[in-house]
């Protein structure tokens, strides 16, 4: 078998967002340091932080300070993770031209994730993109 390796791939790093999500609240300022240092190590995509309601994840309570307060470079494409329309406005709203929409394949692992249906999260979905669309590209 011969494996033909493309000329070249692209990473996407998610600790800002999905492993702080999973761990104890961390305090803000580490949350901005460690986005920071991330920003400085060549990656070129961060998802950086994750627009939820805090009560539900209070990890990302602060996501708004952490996105003001970090020195963002020019090379990385920076997105934030929103569950829903309300979150896709309060990214918008903080500056993020990039948004990560999520629905999981999976009726119960959808419902046990945003407190949804599939066919809801993807209705909400149709609305994220035309209200990003609106803001200008892009849109994922």
């Amino acid at each position: 078998m011969s494996w033909e390796f493309p000329d070249r791939i692209s990473i996407r790093e998610v600790g800002p967002r999905d492993g702080l999500q999973n761990e104890d609240p961390v305090p803000t300022d580490a949350k901005v340091e460690l986005l920071d240092q991330l920003s400085r190590t060549g990656v070129e995509r961060i998802e950086a932080v994750s627009f939820v309601r805090p009560s539900a994840i209070p990890q990302m309570a602060d996501a708004d300070e952490v996105w003001k307060r970090a020195a963002r470079a020019p090379s990385v494409r920076y997105s934030a993770l929103v569950p829903n329309l309300r979150g896709a406005l309060r990214a918008l709203d903080a500056g993020f031209t990039e948004l990560e929409a999520v629905v999981s394949a999976s009726e119960t692992h959808n419902r046990k994730n945003v407190n949804r249906s599939t066919g809801q999260s993807l209705d909400e979905i149709a609305e994220i993109i035309s209200v990003r669309t609106t803001a200008g590209p892009p849109c994922r």
